[in-house]
């Protein structure tokens, strides 16, 4: 993440410890852990201790490091309350016991876990866990004086990866691989745990996920952030078996034409992953004003779909069973298709944040519970999902969509594919005959196949591929981050009189919407794809795909496009808790 102006000279300097008596700390950092000491300041009730390693090789004197204190990274601060060395009784917590947990570990790197300790051993230095103990043998904790984890050999922190890379290279790089695999595909979990463990007491318990009733919207949209991008598209697709919802499809007129078709699929995936990936705030969201600087899209989004819809009638249930939907299916497809199940804590979490989505929207009687919810959603699909030639006539028009990049030789087996992925009672819905048994069988064996190569062979991405763009700080000082741009030759100046920034997808789903014109080798890329079938022809970025980028407050039908910015306007600021200022203003 590109670090603003404001921040761009700050340093992490050290942290600070308190210590019973100095100088048994200072004989375990220095001699057992090797550091040095960089500084000492005395005063009249406490001395504080700054130490350190050096990584100057020895050639940076006394002076040179006591005066660079404040510069350098990664400093150790003991603090000594006078007096307290000589009181049998006195004690610091050290942060891991009960009550109150809060201090962790400090983190030292080792190029070997098994001799550090060995050396530890003979020191009698005082084990909290060994790396025999426990499942991750590449971990171990080791006691301070005090009783302060030091130094912690955590997965999340470089000792870890440095000890694994190193068994990768120099012992059985099989194993080792696929240690490191697991290790890092499981962090996420962890740490998501840990972080969320002592507020939401249930969470290692058995109970139900409607146990976590203190969970905020802004807490579950930082659990659930990694949107489950197929399970969303499935998720729209099964409301294609409503028959109230295909007629109002219909009537619009936006699915009659590939290019309005198109434009709508994109518009509705860029809204929702705006919701899902920009920090939610205002009123209802736990947050109730919105952080110096914060990003104001999501709102315009929501704020933007509510004007949309606001042209159509559309049924309260109707909006219910889609809001459902958006819950309870990225669970179930995970469950089926991805390499790990959703925890109850990131099933609640759905559950909470979606459910002030909803609220947003103004959805009226959304269940308290998430099991309230799967019950009413299963009784509503049971009584609305029906055979319908209108359900049929939406669903052939989205499936084109669906298979946009798949060659016409393969376009019938793609149908019989989707078709194998959704539950039977949607295909009766919007009558699609059973797809052949070998078919159903080979879709869910290579999904099958992909989840075990996923979770035992793929390293995790190290930042999520999202298909907007997220990260937008920078802006303002002369920096356009990835998926944004500016046309400053225009002139043009947003309502705050800066400069009007559009946003550009990070790839494309059918049509390229709103993507930038590609490099030269882009652009033999995408014509060697085309040439060998597996692109789709019509794919052609330029204008006629908006390629200079969109604005949130402009997505939706190209009538529409400079319609309703006043009231968008009005409702995004309602609920993004202040006034809609800097790079997103209009």
């Amino acid at each position: 993440m590109a670090r603003s102006a404001e921040t761009s000279s700050f340093k992490f300097n050290h942290t600070m410890i308190r210590v019973k008596d100095p100088q048994a700390s200072l004989k375990f950092y220095q001699d057992v852990l090797g550091m040095e000491l960089v500084s000492k300041s005395e005063f009249s009730d406490f001395t504080l201790y700054f130490l350190g390693y050096d990584h100057s090789d020895g050639k940076a004197t006394a002076e040179e490091k006591t005066s660079g204190r404040f510069a350098r990274e990664g400093i150790l601060e003991l603090t000594h309350n006078h007096g307290t060395e000589t009181q049998s009784d006195f004690k610091y917590a050290s942060g891991n016991t009960d009550p109150g947990k809060g201090f962790g570990h400090i983190a030292i790197s080792v190029d070997n876990v098994e001799q550090a300790c060995e050396r530890f051993e003979k020191l009698g230095v005082n084990f909290k866990k060994r790396p025999s103990d426990g499942k991750m043998r590449h971990i171990a904790f080791i006691l301070d004086p005090d009783g302060q984890f030091s130094p912690g050999y955590d997965v999340s922190a470089t000792l870890g990866l440095q000890q694994l890379h190193k068994d990768l290279i120099q012992h059985d790089g099989g194993i080792a691989y696929l240690a490191l695999v697991r290790i890092l595909r499981y962090r996420r979990i962890k740490l998501t745990l840990d972080k969320h463990v002592a507020k939401h007491t249930p969470l290692r318990d058995g109970k139900s996920p409607s146990d976590y009733q203190d969970m905020t919207p802004a807490e579950a949209q930082k659990i659930i952030w990694v949107l489950v991008e197929k399970a969303v598209e499935f998720s729209l697709f099964k409301t294609y078996g409503l028959e109230s919802i295909s007629k109002l499809l219909i009537k619009t007129g936006q699915l009659s034409k590939e290019i309005n078709a198109s434009r709508r699929y994109v518009d509705t995936a860029i809204l929702i992953q705006t919701w899902v990936h920009v920090p939610i705030t205002g009123p209802g969201s736990g947050l109730e004003e919105p952080p110096r600087g914060a990003d104001p899209r999501g709102a315009i989004a929501v704020a933007r779909t509510n004007w949309l819809h606001s042209k159509y009638t559309i049924s309260n249930d109707d909006y219910l069973y889609t809001l459902s939907l958006f819950i309870l299916e990225p669970a179930r497809w995970v469950e089926k298709y991805e390499w790990r199940s959703f925890t109850p804590l990131e099933r609640q979490a759905y559950f909470v944040f979606w459910s002030e989505i909803g609220r947003r929207m103004n959805i009226q009687n959304i269940p308290g519970t998430l099991e309230d919810l799967v019950e009413w959603c299963e009784e509503y699909e049971r009584e609305n999902m029906l055979p319908s030639p209108v359900n049929k006539i939406v669903a052939e028009l989205t499936s084109a969509l669906l298979l946009y990049h798949v060659p016409p030789f393969a376009q019938t087996f793609g149908k019989q594919a989707v078709a194998a992925l959704c539950p039977e009672r949607l295909n009766k819905a919007i009558m699609v005959p059973e797809p052949p048994a070998w078919v159903v069988s080979l879709v869910k064996t290579t999904l099958n196949l992909r989840k075990l190569f996923i979770r035992h062979f793929c390293l995790p991405r190290f930042s999520p591929l999202c298909y907007v763009p997220y990260d937008t700080q920078g802006l303002g000082t002369g920096v356009c981050p990835a998926g944004v741009s500016v046309c400053p030759i225009s002139g043009k100046q947003n309502s705050d009189g800066g400069p009007i920034y559009r946003l550009h997808p990070a790839y494309a789903n059918n049509a390229p919407w709103y993507m930038a014109p590609p490099s030269t080798l882009g652009q033999i890329g995408n014509n060697v794809l085309t040439a060998l079938g597996l692109r789709n022809p019509k794919a052609i970025l330029g204008p006629q795909f908006k390629s200079e980028g969109y604005r949130t407050e402009e997505l939706g039908p190209i009538s529409f496009e400079k319609s309703g910015q006043k009231a968008v306007l009005a409702n995004a600021e309602a609920m993004y808790g202040g006034k809609v200022s800097g790079p997103w203003a209009f």
